[in-house]
């Protein structure tokens, strides 16, 4: 939405700098109203936004989310703290990876599959190991909720952007066009 909104009456596409400044306000509002069922452990789509700047904005945006992220985490605490950093040193460097093949593939449905799955499979695994008594007692929502929202998060957000950025090209393409005539 906010991409329509800036980028309407824009004679380019998208740019670096304005993935880099979405992502970093989704990513503080993603986990400042996170989902929780308990004190300290917080469930948001952060790794769907650092997937999407990775895969949109670099390698620069990712690293910038990453410090974002590790930064405004520690900020938050919680008993959550450690988990959610060693999920992070995880999901990142598979971020970095699903981005590329990504790029380079014509399956992108099954990246994206993927990168849903596996950004909710991680963290379900890694707390499983550290705190399996949570896991257990809220357990509906840990194979349920978080997949489905890291899953549809992050095919929606991919699907609904290429849409905008694919109808923005044939925009500026009209517009050329126009002009030539």
């Amino acid at each position: 939405v906010v991409y329509n909104i800036y980028y309407r009456n824009l004679t380019v596409n998208y740019s670096r700098s304005f993935i880099i400044m979405i992502c970093s306000l989704c990513l503080i509002l993603s986990m400042t109203f996170a989902s929780s069922v308990q004190a300290g452990l917080i469930f948001d789509i952060r790794y769907v936004i650092m997937f999407f700047g990775i895969l949109f904005g670099g390698l620069t945006t990712g690293w910038i989310l990453l410090v974002e992220f590790m930064i405004y985490r520690l900020y938050i605490g919680g008993t959550g703290v450690i988990d959610a950093i060693i999920i992070l040193v995880i999901t990142f460097p598979l971020s970095v990876m699903l981005a590329s093949v990504y790029q380079r593939t014509r399956h992108r449905l099954w990246i994206v599959f993927t990168a849903g799955i596996s950004f909710s499979f991680i963290p379900l695994t890694l707390l499983y190991i550290t705190k399996p008594d949570y896991i257990m007692n809220h357990l509906l929502f840990n194979i349920l909720a978080i997949p489905v929202q890291n899953s549809l998060g992050i095919w929606l957000l991919i699907t609904m952007f290429n849409k905008s950025v694919t109808d923005k090209e044939l925009s500026l393409k009209y517009i050329q066009n126009e002009k030539a005539e």
